[in-house]
């Protein structure tokens, strides 16, 4: 029983780790222009949304990608 329980939260977490991947991935695109635009920012609140991912730990993705961009000079100020 303890092996079955050991893969099933295994496979979670890895399910969990790719789904934020991809939310990084897709707010990553979004900032590659400069900004999230109003049709991006739905997107990735879709997203949000499907992923199940708490609202503040969606903001924590994009404020820390946003910063990460602005530090690269990707992002104006």
């Amino acid at each position: 029983m303890a092996l079955l329980t050991g893969i099933v939260g295994s496979a979670f977490s890895n399910q969990l780790a790719k789904r934020r991947a991809i939310f990084e991935a897709e707010v990553g695109k979004a900032l590659a222009d400069g900004a999230i635009s109003d049709e991006e920012a739905l997107h990735i609140e879709r997203l949000r949304k499907e992923f199940n991912l708490p609202e503040e730990h969606a903001r924590a993705i994009v404020t820390s990608l946003t910063e990460q961009f602005k530090n690269d000079g990707k992002l104006s100020s």
